[in-house]
């Protein structure tokens, strides 16, 4: 059967329209910002809900030459919570390991959702020539180890369940 292949090069690419002037101009447009007349409640319970404080510690991790926890959120870095209660930036989004923190719940989220993923081949059977076979096996961890300090309720432990069941 001869081989197929295909390139990247052959595919074409659907383009949009050029922009015209009046398009990029910003003269039609209002000054004033327009205050919505009402908000998606449940939208509202989560923004609320993701940007509620957890405390939490992130485990020292055994491994030689391991990454220092660094978390993002939407372009932003993470914020830890100072003892007179104050939201201060990481410097960078790196995240001090071996200390109780606070943290916004989406930076939590963050950080649960990191994993690492390692591969590796065992050559345990043969195939009917007597060749070996190779099985590819993978094992998918969390990138850190957190405790989460305290109790914060029914939501918190359905979000918390969901969070680590699923394989991002």
């Amino acid at each position: 059967m001869p081989r197929v292949e295909t390139s990247t090069e052959d595919a074409k690419i659907e383009q949009h329209a050029p922009l015209t002037e009046d398009q990029l101009s910003f003269a039609d447009r209002p000054k004033e910002i327009v205050q919505a007349d009402s908000f998606d409640k449940e939208q509202t319970e989560n923004l609320a809900f993701f940007n509620e404080p957890v405390t939490i510690v992130i485990q020292p991790s055994g491994q030689e030459r391991a990454d220092i926890p660094q978390a993002w959120n939407n372009g932003k870095c993470a914020e830890i919570q100072s003892p007179d209660g104050n939201w201060v930036e990481c410097l960078n989004g790196y995240l001090p390991v071996g200390q109780q923190i606070t943290v916004k719940r989406k930076i939590l989220e963050t950080l649960l959702r990191a994993r690492v993923t390692k591969v590796s081949t065992a050559h345990n059977r043969v195939d009917y020539e007597g060749s070996p076979i190779n099985d590819t096996n993978r094992n998918t961890t969390l990138a850190w180890n957190i405790n989460i300090m305290g109790q914060y309720g029914d939501r918190h432990n359905r979000w918390y369940i969901e969070t680590m069941r699923r394989n991002f």
